[in-house]
């Protein structure tokens, strides 16, 4: 009788616990989690900071299958070139981005870094302060212009860039360090 009283129970619990199934009257990606270009989104930038350029390639190409005229995928795509050393292709993805949105600072930001990486810190400094009008609360878009001017042996402006930096993000290490190397080119410990 035990048994009995117990296995109803279980069975009543189990009843209960049950969800009601849900029905979807709109399209089945209506909720941005579950938005399949976000999921590539989220996967790409995880590839990327962890510095899986090559396994990126495949995620992005998907957004921009599923956004061809949106910017995002292009910028992606020439971080990936860029961490490949693919330098070229990585000016033509950006290129595409700035075409599609001249306005967008991330893909101003990535072209200054290319630049730099290229040697032509001059022009990079220009794509890198666009950046930082379009985006000024950016700490991120200061350190990449301090570095410019580092690269270029103007140690005194990259100070002041690094300080602007800091204005903005007292935290951020990075920033600390490359202040720290532009005073010590400097000579000041």
């Amino acid at each position: 009788m035990t048994r009995i009283i117990l296995v109803l129970l279980l069975a009543l619990g189990a009843c209960a616990a049950r969800k009601p199934e849900v029905k979807h009257s709109g399209p089945v990606f209506e909720d941005p989690d579950r938005d399949p270009y976000n999921f590539y989104r989220s996967v790409s930038f995880t590839l990327l900071r962890t510095q899986q350029f090559a396994e990126a390639i495949d995620t992005v190409r998907r957004m921009r299958k599923l956004r061809p005229s949106d910017a995002e995928p292009e910028y992606l795509m020439a971080r990936v070139h860029t961490g490949l050393q693919q330098f070229e292709l990585a000016e033509r993805s950006l290129r595409r981005a700035l075409k599609m949105n001249p306005r967008y600072p991330e893909a101003l930001s990535q072209m200054g870094v290319l630049l730099d990486l290229q040697g032509n810190h001059h022009l990079a400094r220009d794509f890198h302060r666009r950046a930082i009008t379009l985006a000024p609360e950016q700490a991120s878009y200061r350190n990449n212009l301090g570095f410019s001017l580092y690269l270029d042996k103007r140690y005194q402006e990259a100070i002041g860039a690094y300080s602007k930096a800091l204005e903005l993000d007292a935290s951020a290490r990075r920033v600390h360090n490359n202040l720290a190397f532009a005073f010590g080119r400097l000579g000041k410990m």
